[in-house]
């Protein structure tokens, strides 16, 4: 019986860990060598919705290689409080 795998990838920690150690990461072979020789049930890639054209492309790449993207919007700090403050008036 073949193994079946699924992966969530944190992109944003895999990018800023693997600057920090020098390292650049071809996504295509990660899946392959996440995939190995088992069933790649699902793939999915958590990061902040980006709006440079480096950032869309790389997605557009990540989602040729069969990466499923998810994106969530990034809230800095000063937009939590206004947005706690705003509710709170409401």
């Amino acid at each position: 019986m073949t193994t079946r795998v699924s992966v969530y990838i944190d992109g944003a920690n895999l990018f800023h860990g693997s600057e920090m150690i020098g390292v650049r990461i071809d996504f295509q072979k990660l899946k392959n060598i996440i995939k190995s020789d088992r069933i790649l049930v699902d793939l999915k890639f958590y990061n902040c919705v980006g709006t440079n054209l480096g950032t869309i492309n790389f997605h557009k790449k990540l989602e040729s290689f069969g990466y499923n993207l998810k994106f969530f919007v990034f809230m800095n700090m000063v937009e939590k409080v206004l947005k706690k403050r705003l509710t709170r008036k409401l």
